[in-house]
Formats: C-alpha cells, sequence, structure tokens
C-alpha cells in the first residue's frame, strides 16, 4: 500500500493508476484538484505526514475526509505508525 501524507491510500486511486497523479511529494502538493492543504501544512510544520503531528487527526483532517468518504485515512495512518515503531521504517509514504 502507499499513502497519501493524509492517509488515503493512493493505490484505491484513479487518478494515481491513470498517471494523472504521482503522489503527494512528486506532486508537490498540487493534485488533479489543486492544491493539497495537507502537503502544505506537513511541509510548513517539518513533517513527513499527518500522523506526525501533534494534532493528528485535527477536526480540519477529519471533515475534509469524512467530506469525500476517506475517513478510514486515519486507520491508515495509525495503521502505518505502528509499523513504523515496530520496523522503524519510514520509506512507506508516497
Amino acid at each position: 500500500m502507499k499513502f497519501g501524507l493524509c492517509g488515503i491510500d493512493c493505490t484505491q486511486c484513479d487518478s494515481l493508476q491513470a498517471k494523472e497523479c504521482m503522489g503527494c511529494n512528486a506532486m508537490q502538493g498540487f493534485s488533479f484538484y489543486g492544491k493539497c492543504q495537507w502537503y502544505h501544512c506537513c511541509k510548513d510544520k517539518g513533517i513527513e505526514h499527518c500522523g506526525k503531528c501533534e494534532y493528528f487527526p485535527c477536526s480540519d483532517l477529519k471533515d475534509a475526509l469524512a467530506e469525500v468518504g476517506g475517513l478510514p485515512a486515519i486507520d491508515n495512518l495509525n495503521s502505518l505508525l505502528n509499523k513504523i515503531r515496530l520496523c522503524r521504517l519510514e520509506n512507506h509514504i508516497y
């Protein structure tokens, strides 16, 4: 699995599969829908993904994910953080 900075599963995204999007970092926070506030928020804070934010999951992230049916993204990041803690791997973010 590859996750966006917000935790959305990129492998389930039609835009990634159609090569319209290459992932958060490759697109530098500008996806098919415009500027991604989560990418820029993470970069401004100097963190790799939302899961590393002291406010995770913030209400803005939860509200935005709820609008697109993406609340499982929060579980994705929690699961990823647990795996990282166990394996000390940081290369799962796309």
